[in-house]
């Protein structure tokens, strides 16, 4: 909470009104026992799932957000949050006995209950209303964060599959949400109840590692904090605290899983904070600091003159500390500190009309707002919310100093619609720190990128492949609207050719009556509907070689006699239609793997050929018999080949990214030819064809990878 556990009041609402009092003397205790007794009396003999009363959690909702200092109708609101969902109670009753504010607060947490999790493909459409709701008045959506928080302390009593929703909904929207408001201590603290049940293993692990890590430096956080303060107030630096701040679970948790789990990786498991009265003293203490303690080259940021989108100020720093140990070091003012972790709550704490700033002009909520209306798809708008709004944030600037703010994972492309529109669709190439660079080159925090326009330029369609933001998105397939609906097809048809090619699939012969079903699955007419498309690029050939590994089929063959079980020896169990005795093996020409959609051809003396369905040396349909992988005792084995720039730890990379999506390496062979390239050679073991999409296209992403493909 905002307040010292300390100094919070007993769970009553007399203490409820002690501690809003505490910090504004103008509550109005009546209005808050009114509440309280409103409440108390809707929620009559009602228990919660834990068995306790339930009018404990309104108050608890209620002082919550009296530890950040909230105005009388957001307690009020608090209080009642639950009359309008559980009570025979109507919204002009709650206009009439406590006013418009509050009771418009309680109708829209109500809405907001109504929220649907998107990342299990339900519905979404109340996340639209969500932030029409939260532009008219941001303390609904603090009432609705603090009901949250207090709601996953009790949902223990539920069962595994709702607990794991609640908490995979929290982690992906609501902490999220938090974190854009500029709600650190929130987000951190919402992140962390949710883990405990996303992963009970994962927590146990990290809670026992952090306790053991915090454990061993007690006695040399101490001794850091007496250095720190020493060394600050012998050049006259007022210092108002120095304390060291434990990581939250969650945080490090995703931290240790980009360091190959190793903690010693990691520099801010306790990161310093050292809190200053003003701007200027924020700099002078950091030069002291560095003059003192060596800064690790590449890790000081400056959030005071560039502020994170959701508004945190502070200077960081790693340094060298006492005994050659790497520490983060925070320096801020105490105004940076409330609002780092209160964020827009500390417009009540310091009395400030809400109004000024409302949330409807924070600049990510523009964005949403003017690019939620062009996305006609629930699913689109979800995706959209998690890359655009809720996720990782980096600072680009322009060669002027302007900051761009964008996701992780953006490229030039990005950038470039960012700045306009018309950047975008006449930009040809890129300068990433003054160098000519790739333009599906991934941009890192504080690049400056200069933006090389020509008249004559427009969007490729390869851009799809790479452009991270909804607006670039958007821009590039307008663009390719307009072109030829004839050679959209065409061009549809050369983009799918290639990339089912690396996989050995092709779109003529029997596979085209799968790939119509996967265009009518996709909700496209047919084959050449999902052609154009993929042309316009509305859909990636990625979607379809995914459905095509995982749920295409052989050739619908009547099967006029009983299925045989045979295994080919070294592979796996095949079913087939035939006669006791028969004999078959899998066709050199195209050497199907399990998992790949098989038929038998009936040759002349040789018995039955399992070929791949589509390969071009199939013959007659009247000779082919229907075949089908079995029951699969063992994992399936997958020849790769990956060519690239030959460099040291290139195999690593590789070994590293089939691990991390459970895929065993097995006979690895690498090979150099005179252009110092790599041919790396191996098989790959894995439990479902839809891994081995994953693989390749993780593969594709090593650092000088310029082909994967099949063995």
């Amino acid at each position: 909470m905002a307040v010292e556990k300390s100094k919070v009041k007993k769970l009553t609402i007399e203490g409820l009104i002690s501690q809003a009092k505490s910090y504004d003397a103008n509550i109005n205790g009546a209005s808050l026992r009114a509440a309280y007794n409103f409440s108390k009396k809707i929620h009559s003999g009602q228990k919660r799932a834990t068995g306790g009363a339930y009018l404990k959690h309104p108050l608890e909702v209620a002082f919550y957000l009296a530890g950040l200092k909230l105005d009388q109708d957001t307690l009020v609101a608090a209080l009642l949050h639950d009359t309008l969902e559980d009570g025979d109670v109507k919204f002009e009753d709650l206009v009439k006995e406590f006013g418009e504010q509050a009771a418009w607060m309680v109708y829209g947490v109500t809405k907001l209950r109504g929220i649907k999790y998107y990342g299990e493909g339900r519905e979404i459409e109340n996340l639209r209303k969500m932030f029409l709701i939260m532009a008219k008045d941001i303390r609904v959506v603090l009432l609705r964060l603090a009901d949250r928080y207090c709601n996953l302390k009790t949902i223990g009593v539920f069962s595994p599959e709702k607990r794991k929703r609640i908490a995979r909904q929290t982690i992906e929207v609501y902490a999220p949400l938090a974190e854009r408001l500029g709600m650190g201590e929130l987000k951190g603290l919402l992140e962390d109840e949710a883990f405990k049940w996303l992963d009970q293993k994962e927590y146990n692990r990290v809670s026992k590692l952090v306790g053991r890590e915090y454990k061993t430096r007690k006695d040399y956080i101490s001794k850091v904090g007496e250095y720190f303060r020493e060394m600050l107030d012998g050049v006259d630096v007022q210092v108002l605290s120095i304390d060291g701040r434990r990581k939250h679970l969650y945080s490090l948790y995703k931290k240790l899983q980009k360091n190959d789990n190793d903690i010693n990786k990691i520099y801010d498991i306790v990161a310093f904070r050292i809190i200053v009265p003003r701007v200027k003293d924020c700099y002078h203490a950091l030069g002291v600091i560095h003059q003192n303690c060596k800064p690790l080259v590449g890790r000081i940021k400056d959030y005071i003159s560039v502020p994170k989108a959701n508004g945190y100020q502070s200077l960081h720093t790693t340094v060298f500390c006492l005994e050659g140990k790497l520490l983060e070091v925070q320096i801020k003012t105490q105004k940076m500190h409330e609002q780092a972790e209160w964020g827009v709550a500390t417009h009540w704490m310091y009395k400030e009309d809400f109004k000024k700033e409302s949330f409807e002009k924070l600049d990510w909520v523009k964005k949403l707002q003017s690019w939620q209306e062009d996305l006609t798809s629930t699913a689109g708008f979800g995706e959209a919310l998690k890359e655009d709004i809720f996720g990782d944030r980096i600072f680009i600037f322009t060669p002027k100093g302007d900051v761009v703010d964008l996701p992780e994972g953006a490229t030039s492309v990005d950038f470039a619609f960012e700045i306009h529109s018309n950047v975008g669709l006449r930009c040809s190439g890129a300068k990433i720190n003054e160098k000519i660079s790739n333009l599906d080159t991934v941009l890192k925090n504080g690049d400056v990128v200069e933006i090389i326009t020509r008249k004559n330029a427009k969007p490729s369609r390869d851009w799809l492949l790479f452009a991270k933001t909804t607006k670039a998105k958007n821009h590039i397939r307008n663009f390719l609207k307009e072109i030829n609906k004839g050679q959209q097809l065409t061009d549809g048809r050369k983009i799918l050719e290639a990339e089912l090619k690396k996989f050995g699939i092709s779109i003529s012969g029997s596979r085209k009556y799968n790939l119509n079903n996967i265009a009518k699955k996709l909700k496209y007419q047919n084959l050449d509907a999902l052609l154009v498309a993929i042309g316009e690029g509305h859909v990636l050939p990625s979607q379809i070689v995914k459905k095509v590994l995982v749920e295409a089929e052989p050739p619908k063959i009547r099967i006029k006699t009983p299925l045989i079980r045979r295994i080919i020896p070294g592979r796996a169990q095949i079913l087939i239609a035939g006669e006791a005795g028969i004999k078959f093996q899998e066709a050199g020409c195209c050497k199907p793997n399990v998992g790949d959609p098989i038929v038998g051809f009936v040759t002349r003396g040789k018995g039955v050929k399992i070929h791949k369905v589509g390969c071009k040396n199939i013959g007659d349909s009247s000779r082919q018999v229907y075949a089908v992988w079995g029951r699969r005792e063992k994992a399936i084995a997958q020849s790769v080949e990956v060519f690239g720039k030959n460099r040291r730890g290139l195999i690593g990379d590789i070994g590293h990214v089939c691990a991390r999506l459970g895929a065993n390496i097995a006979g690895l062979t690498s090979s150099r030819d005179a252009q110092d390239n790599s041919l790396v050679k191996f098989s790959v073991e894995i439990q479902n064809p839809k891994v081995l999409y994953d693989v390749f296209r993780a593969l594709e992403k090593i650092k000088g990878v310029s082909l994967v493909k099949k063995g």
